[in-house]
Formats: structure tokens, sequence, C-alpha cells
């Protein structure tokens, strides 16, 4: 991943990504999840294939530059904005991460429509 010039590695964050359980973003109760379902359903992920979502993610993660998007006491915010390869669609997302301070360990924090 290119940051600013530099090269960040996420390092094995790629193979050690938590994926959503598909229910949970699957769900519909409010404006941001009904979008983020939307985007998700367009493309041709639903709860009954969590697999399909978590292998997207982790192709996006590989493939996509990571910045650095904040930082707290508990770590590093790794954003990534690119396409979620679908079953039917691409869809335009971005995906966040923390990598703790205490490991470097890398965890899925986030996946929401890119906007344009």
């Amino acid at each position: 991943a290119v940051t600013g010039g530099m090269r960040v590695g996420m390092g094995r964050a790629h193979s050690t990504l938590l994926a959503p359980r598909a229910s949970r973003w699957m769900g519909g109760d409010g404006g941001k999840r009904k979008r983020r379902e939307t985007c998700l359903a367009k493309a041709g992920f639903s709860a009954r294939n969590p697999q399909v979502l978590k292998a997207a993610i982790r192709e996006l993660a590989s493939l996509c530059p990571a910045v650095q998007d904040g930082i707290n006491e508990y770590g590093v915010f790794w954003r990534v904005e690119g396409p979620l390869r679908g079953p039917l669609a691409d869809a335009m997302v971005v995906a966040i991460w923390i990598q703790w301070h205490i490991d470097g360990s890398f965890h899925f924090v986030t996946l929401k429509p890119l906007r344009g």
C-alpha cells in the first residue's frame, strides 16, 4: 500500500482480516445500514454467502492502497478505498481497519459505500 509517497504495508493484514458477519451488514435498521445493505445487495452479496463477502474484503485489502486515517490510544486506523468485487457487480467502498498498538495485529472495523 502506498501513502504520501511512502510504502505502507498492511503486512499480514490481508491474511488475518476479521471480516464482518453478513447478518450484521445485511440487516436494515436505519439510513447508514440501509445504504450499506443496498450497496452490498446490488453487488450480489447476501447473508447466504458471507464467505464471498469475506473473500472480497480480503481482495480489496490486498489490491488497493491503505492510507493511515487516524490514531488513538488503541491503535492506528487504516482506510482502503476501491472496488469490492461482488458476484453480480463491483461496489465502490471504503473499508477501515485498526492496527492494535499492543501487538500490531489488524482488525476489521467497518465497510461503507464510497460517496462520490
